[in-house]
């Protein structure tokens, strides 16, 4: 969630990467029996370049709820290279 607001607050930009890009928009939420929410790439497609992305935010953001914590001069650049 913290990854999605930073998203739409346009803290964070990526490079024009087709397999990142794919993987973010493909990127889903899955509600569980248990009413905890699995997130992932739907069955049969890989979401290892969205996770880095994700998990490089978090250790950004020092794992605080949400980006509003954290004061930046210029949006963040996600690279899978």
């Amino acid at each position: 969630e913290s990854f999605a607001l930073g998203l739409e607050q346009t803290l964070i930009t990526f490079i024009n990467d087709p397999v990142l890009l794919a993987e973010l928009y493909a990127f889903e939420g899955v509600r569980l029996p248990s009413g905890l929410i699995r997130y992932g790439a739907p069955e049969g497609m890989h979401d290892d370049a969205a996770m880095s992305a994700i998990i490089g935010w978090y250790t950004i953001v020092g794992g605080t709820p949400g980006p509003d914590r954290v004061i930046y001069d210029d949006p963040v650049s996600i690279s899978t290279y």
